[in-house]
């Protein structure tokens, strides 16, 4: 964006290309994350830690997917209303990537957990 190499109608392909970038970061860190916390949950005797596994892994992997595809439309949708995407980003980006993220975890693991 930057040095104008974004041309017009690549948005779609960009947030293609994040979504899966960013689903398998977070295959990668979900797994090691949910297995660390199954190994946890056994530690300590919890009722459920496959379930508590399960949570903390879909968690990642949405999260990271969430991340890349707000990471494009943030910046793009910036552009377009005529703001400067670089200085105006980071705070929009990391408001909404926290909120989605808790925001999933919680849901999950009221959903999985009840």
């Amino acid at each position: 964006m930057t040095l104008k190499e974004l041309k017009p109608g690549m948005g779609k392909k960009l947030i293609a290309k994040e979504a899966m970038l960013g689903l398998s970061n977070g295959l990668l860190v979900g797994l090691s994350a949910g297995a660390m916390m199954f190994f946890y949950a056994n530690i300590m005797d919890a009722t459920a830690p496959m379930t508590l596994a399960l949570v903390v892994t879909i968690s990642m992997v949405g999260a990271c997917i969430a991340s890349g595809i707000i990471g494009v439309l943030v910046p793009l949708t910036l552009e377009r209303f005529g703001a400067d995407p670089v200085t105006a980003s980071t705070i929009f980006l990391t408001t909404a990537t926290d909120v989605l993220s808790i925001g999933l975890l919680l849901a999950l693991a009221t959903v999985m957990m009840a």
